[in-house]
């Protein structure tokens, strides 16, 4: 099958700011719920298996209370012009506000954006549970937040004077609560510490006069208005030990996905390294899959997987990387840097982490990503290779690893990411076993890039052995001129998220922020 589309990134670049600036009416909706405290007998406990799978039309205005003495009030709001999966709170004296984007879903116990597996719900607080997407819990009478069961991205606090707020997005944090002495380029250092793994994560993002603002990763975390918020640590717990087990594990985790996520598509960004055909294989026994081509890599290679999509039978869409000045790092080994000229800070500023713009080489049009679950095969190179030790914490390999620059981007649009060579990543030493094991040596080249869990799930496919994973090359964008331009980058992002929560009275009065 050839692909489906010759669109460009750059043809959906129009739409997708557009987007960004819609002008609609603000609240669509408004819900309230008074809870019990936990403890208060039956009323507190009783909880549906799963209650998030309903999604009640959220223009019906739905409300329910409980008598009780000290309960917390929780309201939510719809605003139209949020991104569709973005989410921001603020919880003062047990009275917890909220507004959400379309596209986060709200029953009576919380609210969630995205998918999860391996769990019955999010409310559940499962630590085993994969949270494919964060939100917000209050089954027990405690605001519980909910953050990614991976490190790609985190979920945000800010606390100051006896109330605490929280978000999905960095940008809507500090646009909501106005930092007066707020400087990104600060804040990239204990952004960055997270690449040393999560044990050496510097959680304090930014202590000022007014807030100090936190991040969370892969965590349940308690929100208590008297004292610093308590995280604690998600740990997967599925049992595999065969390769039959672990790739029946990744399935079941897309699968699940799909449905809870309430999308009935999936897309997958394929290259032609090792990780992403798998993760083609994998989805394409899930359902209807379209594949999402980059064209070469940083340096001009051909890094094309529509060849690997035809192999296995699915659609693709062409994306075409954008041609920079670019110069090669005098460094061991070399590496290629890339040159953003101003006129590109509107499209790339969304996929602005904090810390590196690496992901913007996967923007996709809107309606290849928007309502699917889309998988990718980040984290590959750590959980999937031979040798060294297992991976453990989560540390990555670089400063510039990609896959955390995706979540602004999977916001606005809409879509659920599912990173699956990182699911299950406190697992990586059974996942190494598998790797290493006899049944796996026909899939082992006794190379220095030898991957044969992805090998084997891939040509099992179908995929010709040729075809992929031959030779290790660089696709995220490394960019020279990062410094200068990231507070401006992240400015944008603030910006956007100020216009949308401008009229919210829970956003904080303070100085306007600094780009500095």
């Amino acid at each position: 099958m050839r692909a489906v589309s010759a669109s460009s990134v750059i043809a959906g670049d129009a739409a997708k700011v557009a987007a960004w600036r819609v002008n609609a009416s603000r609240v669509s909706w408004l819900w309230s719920v008074m809870l019990p405290s936990a403890g208060d007998g039956a009323a507190a406990r009783q909880s549906p298996a799963s209650p998030f799978q309903s999604n009640a039309d959220p223009s019906s205005p739905r409300r329910r209370r409980a008598v009780n003495v000290g309960a917390m009030e929780v309201n939510v709001e719809r605003l139209a012009t949020m991104p569709r999966q973005a989410w921001l709170l603020h919880s003062r004296d047990g009275l917890v506000n909220a507004v959400v984007g379309d596209k986060v879903r709200v029953t009576g116990h919380g609210f969630f954006e995205g998918g999860w597996a391996e769990t019955p719900g999010p409310e559940a607080l499962s630590e085993s549970g994969i949270h494919l997407g964060s939100g917000a819990a209050w089954r027990s009478g405690t605001l519980t937040l909910i953050s990614p069961s991976h490190a790609l991205e985190s979920v945000w606090t800010a606390e100051g004077a006896g109330e605490v707020w929280a978000a999905n997005s960095l940008a809507l944090l500090v646009a909501a609560t106005c930092p007066a002495d707020f400087r990104i380029l600060r804040a990239r250092i204990a952004i960055r510490s997270l690449n040393s793994g999560l044990s050496h994560r510097v959680a304090v993002v930014h202590r000022g006069a007014d807030v100090t603002i936190r991040r969370f990763v892969n965590a349940f975390v308690d929100v208590h208005g008297d004292r610093s918020p308590v995280e604690r640590q998600q740990q997967q717990q599925s049992e595999f030990s065969t390769y039959e087990s672990y790739v029946d594990f990744l399935t079941r985790v897309a699968r699940e996905a799909m449905g809870s996520s309430g999308n009935e598509r999936l897309a997958v960004y394929l290259s032609r390294g090792y990780d992403s055909p798998a993760c083609a294989a994998l989805t394409r026994a899930v359902g209807p899959v379209t594949a999402i081509c980059v064209d070469r890599t940083a340096t001009g290679d051909d890094d094309d997987g529509s060849v690997i999509a035809d192999a296995l039978g699915i659609p693709s869409v062409p994306v075409t990387r954008r041609p920079r000045r670019m110069r090669v790092a005098n460094e061991d080994p070399p590496y290629v840097v890339e040159f953003i000229a101003p006129d590109e800070y509107p499209d790339v500023c969304e996929f602005f982490c904090g810390i590196h713009v690496a992901d913007e080489i996967m923007r996709a049009p809107d309606d290849a990503v928007a309502d699917r679950v889309v998988a990718t095969g980040w984290c590959g190179d750590s959980m999937w290779a031979l040798g060294g030790d297992p991976w453990r914490d989560f540390r990555r390999g670089h400063a510039n690893a990609g896959g955390n620059g995706l979540g602004e981007f999977r916001l606005r649009a809409g879509f659920t990411h599912v990173p699956l060579a990182a699911v299950a990543f406190n697992r990586a030493a059974a996942v190494r076993t598998i790797g290493e094991s006899d049944a796996m040596r026909p899939w082992r080249l006794g190379v220095d890039y030898d991957r044969p869990i992805p090998r084997r799930i891939a040509e099992e496919a179908g995929v010709p052995r040729t075809m992929f994973g031959v030779a290790k090359r660089f696709t995220t964008t490394r960019a020279a001129n990062l410094l200068s331009m990231a507070p401006v980058l992240f400015d944008m992002q603030r910006a956007r998220y100020a216009s949308a929560v401008a009229d919210w009275p829970f956003v904080r009065a303070g100085a306007a922020v600094s780009p500095a």
